[in-house]
């Protein structure tokens, strides 16, 4: 049974305008299981005229019937607003727009109420729909951009910024403004500079002509600071696009406003030897060189260096890099692009006592990994140890030297020559072998080599060195991570036994509840997500940990209630996005629990409400099609909701195997096969259940034969105790229907 589940705080003010729908006489107001208490609008109060009979002249096509019970929840939404129940109004509406994703009325009405109530998110999330339906509001296009600017929908954003810029004049006022800022924002994120750079230059026409462009007396900018910025990312931007009239001018803005003025010296020194004045390009970076600024790292020295091949000075670039640094001891760029312009030029032992000098004066990153290569290269491995070993224990991480070490990942052979010494330390003290073992210990968890890694980290595990519990701790979290749960658990709780972690062993507790459960030690775990919440009540986390933990043990009426706490806790919680996810996953896990009982019901309206606040969550759409179907109720929404699944998600089995069953339900039969085999040709593995269902597809497709020899591949498959009486219903199939091979 697929139970497929997919995992942004707004500007306030921004509210879409309030659109009427005229309600047709006659039309009774439908509901999605919404609590009895309720009310639901009748005719008579929709409209002072008698409804007439209707002759219904054929059948009305699924979409006619949705967009009629759209219309009805659409009704009753407008009837508790006027009622001033607003969060139950709010739900009707959302649900108008499941069943009629297209009425701008429903939605512009959802953007209201959410916006009224402090729930942004969720009135941003309608206002995306409702801006690629109606781009002629400009607030709610801006609203809609600025959430799909934050988050992985940045292409979207742009596409319906393209579509509205296609189909009108943009006008011209402070929205708009916005909206061209934050256009050319995203194109810049996405390496689109020419775009970025048409964006960019609506916005400055406007900065310079602020009253044809609407934008009145007041500054769009509201203080130095966001100017001086923005011309200095438009500048950058048009650099790019090789507008380089408009970036000289941008820059030119941002001085204006106070950039400083070395800074701009580079900036300007890069545009002018792009645009081909390579001299005058020089003239300008003279100035920054002189002021000893490390401020832009060492780009400026590559500028220098392509500015003097371009020149036909390339011999006189490392004698002026040498001068530079001489001058300069303590600019950590000049000394850094040094070294590495001898590592190009292959004078290896002059980069390696310059790289030398800067890490034992003041430690960068890029001399750390200048100074790594070379000793790697030449094979001084105590030398390569002690570097790592003070790097690791200053930044607790081998990531920034990633590029640096991937040799060593891919050569064994050299690993163990690094190994071999680190082990010729442990005549040293722990304090000074501390860093060189936690550096091998990492490494070898990157090379997946467990039994070294564990060599290292437990000399420091079993010595009296302050950092053991941050390393047992950060050893135990990467040993779940590669999915290693049994070492994982005995780790953390050898930590627990001996004491170690103090204040942060609540922390511990719910970690080591979560590798016991992965190796089927239920009451370990559930012990230890008991500890943790015990240690930390009012941690929802930890609560809803100790649910997961008893769903996976089977102890479900346990866990049922846990969820159905922190639902009613937190569901009428908007501040948080935290909270929210809380509360999202809570439904969904509780929806699951119920479906495992049979309550589809119950499950099917805990999707609703995760669908009311998130009308785009693929997992929920999926979760509630299938919900309806197993109930038989409401199948044309759940064809509906179940190709918007699959839609997004071609490939995925479960998906596939929703619509299928959707449409056996239809009595679709054909159409159902294919979903059917689809999905069983997308799963990784043999599914019983998607056999099953299958099987029961061909039989009312009239063929009994291919329907039996699925289900006998079914019963074979589903072998778990927990599949019991699911074998048995198909045992009985077979024996029924194989009658009559």
């Amino acid at each position: 049974m697929p139970f497929a589940s997919s995992r942004r705080r707004l500007c306030r003010g921004i509210a879409a305008a309030v659109i009427c729908l005229a309600i047709a006489p006659g039309h009774v107001a439908a509901r999605e299981t919404p609590p009895e208490q309720e009310p639901t609008a009748s005719p008579r109060q929709l409209t002072d005229d008698r409804a007439k009979p209707l002759a219904e002249r054929q059948p009305r096509s699924a979409e006619e019937f949705l967009r009629l019970r759209a219309v009805s929840l659409f009704a009753t939404g407008r009837l508790l607003e006027r009622r001033e129940k607003l969060p139950e109004a709010l739900r009707y509406y959302q649900r108008a727009v499941r069943h009629d994703p297209r009425s701008v009325p429903a939605l512009a009405r959802v953007v209201r109420l959410a916006q009224v109530l402090s729930r942004y998110e969720v009135a941003a999330r309608y206002a995306v729909m409702l801006a690629e339906r109606q781009r002629d509001d400009d607030l709610v296009l801006l609203q809609a951009l600025i959430y799909l600017s934050s988050g992985d929908d940045e292409s979207q954003g742009t596409a319906l910024y393209e579509r509205t810029l296609a189909e009108r004049d943009p006008p011209r006022n402070e929205i708009w403004f916005e909206l061209h800022k934050l256009a050319g924002r995203i194109y810049r994120r996405q390496g689109q500079p020419a775009r970025a750079a048409e964006a960019f230059a609506r916005v400055r026409r406007a900065l310079s002509e602020p009253d044809k462009f609407g934008l009145g007396d007041a500054d769009p900018l509201p203080d130095e600071e966001t100017a001086r910025a923005l011309y200095l990312l438009m500048s950058d931007v048009f650099r790019q696009a090789k507008r380089y009239d408009e970036a000289l001018a941008a820059l030119a803005e941002a001085e204006r406003k106070r950039a400083d003025k070395v800074l701009a010296s580079y900036f300007r020194a890069r545009i002018r030897h792009e645009a081909g004045d390579s001299q005058a390009g020089l003239s300008e970076l003279e100035k920054y060189l002189a002021s000893g600024s490390d401020e832009a790292g060492g780009d400026p020295y590559r500028l220098l260096g392509d500015i003097y091949e371009k020149l036909g000075r390339s011999d006189e670039f490392v004698t002026r890099l040498q001068r530079l640094a001489r001058r300069q001891p303590g600019n950590a760029a000049v000394q850094t692009y040094l070294g590495e312009e001898y590592r190009r030029r292959d004078r290896t032992a002059e980069a390696r006592r310059q790289f030398r000098r800067i890490v034992d004066r003041e430690p960068t990153i890029e001399a750390h990994r200048g100074l790594t290569a070379i000793y790697r290269e030449a094979g001084d491995w105590d030398e390569l140890v002690a570097l790592l070993g003070t790097f690791v224990a200053a930044t607790d991480s081998l990531e920034p030297l990633e590029e640096e070490l991937k040799a060593l990942l891919d050569d064994a052979a050299t690993r163990q020559k690094l190994y071999a010494a680190a082990r010729r330390l442990e005549d040293k003290s722990i304090r000074s072998a501390f860093g060189s073992y936690l550096a091998m210990g990492r490494l070898a968890l990157a090379a997946r080599e467990f039994d070294v890694a564990r060599e290292f980290f437990e000399r420091i595990i079993n010595s009296d060195h302050p950092e053991r519990p941050a390393v047992l701790l950060a050893w135990g979290f990467e040993l779940l991570m590669v999915e290693r749960y049994e070492e994982a658990a005995a780790l953390l709780k050898r930590g627990l036994e001996q004491k170690l972690f103090g204040a942060d062993k609540a922390s511990v507790h719910y970690y080591l509840a979560g590798a016991l459960v992965m190796v089927d030690r239920f009451d370990e775990a559930i012990e230890n997500a008991r500890r943790a919440v015990s240690a930390n009540p009012r941690s929802p986390e930890f609560r809803s940990r100790l649910a997961w933990v008893l769903t996976r043990a089977d102890r479900r009426d346990e866990a049922r209630k846990i969820y159905a706490s922190l639902i009613e806790e937190f569901q009428g919680s908007y501040e948080s996005g935290e909270r929210r996810e809380l509360v999202r996953e809570s439904r969904l896990s509780l929806s699951q629990l119920h479906a495992l009982d049979g309550d589809f019901a119950r499950g099917a309206e805990l999707l609703r409400e995760v669908l009311d606040e998130y009308p785009q969550n693929i997992g929920a759409k999926n979760d509630l099609a299938y919900f309806l179907a197993e109930d038989d109720t409401q199948l044309e929404l759940a064809e509906v909701l179940s190709r918007a699944a699959v839609a997004a998600k071609p490939d995925s089995a479960a998906y596939r195997d929703t619509l299928g069953w959707v449409f056996y339900r239809q009595g679709k039969f054909p159409a159902a096969i294919v979903e059917l085999r689809r999905a069983i040709e997308l799963s990784d593995r043999e599914d019983g259940i998607l056999l099953d269902h299958l099987g029961d597809a061909l039989r009312e497709a009239g063929q009994p034969v291919e329907a039996v020899a699925s289900w006998k591949r079914a019963y074979a498959v589903l072998e778990d105790a927990a599949d019991a009486t699911r074998r048995e219903q198909i045992a009985a199939k077979i024996v029924k229907y194989s009658k009559g091979e």
